[in-house]
């Protein structure tokens, strides 16, 4: 869920370079991605979420998340550009990983591929570039 088009096709390029790119659906804003998350029966196994989404942002959302019993459970990791330690502080007592941007591309790599080996609980050394 990331509204930026160069952030997500970075983020997708991080996902494929670790192999782990199998099926992706992108939202433009958090009210989309909640509709759709909420109408499907399959779930998941992980979101990665803009913390600054239009219409919905990306605490809300995750808030909205982790009040569903059926997607609580459903690892996050939140991309911000944000300075505001409180709302990173928000998005990790919601249970998300937050990564920072912009960061250098190798660190962005390093930063989201760490994330999401332990959100997935995958061992860091088969993420490593």
């Amino acid at each position: 869920m990331e509204d930026d088009e160069g952030d997500l096709t970075l983020l997708l390029r991080v996902l494929r370079t670790h192999g782990i790119l199998h099926e992706t659906v992108c939202f433009g804003d958090g009210n989309q991605a909640l509709s759709a998350l909420k109408g499907s029966e399959a779930l998941p196994d992980l979101m990665v979420i803009d913390l600054g989404l239009p219409v919905m942002d990306g605490i809300a959302l995750l808030s909205e998340v982790r009040a569903d019993p059926q997607l609580a459970h459903v690892p996050a990791i939140i991309l911000t550009s944000s300075e505001d330690p409180q709302r990173a502080a928000a998005a990790e007592s919601l249970g998300a990983r937050v990564v920072r941007k912009p960061v250098p591309y190798e660190e962005f790599m390093s930063e989201v591929g760490s994330a999401i080996a332990n959100a997935l609980g995958i061992q860091r050394a088969v993420l490593a570039p």
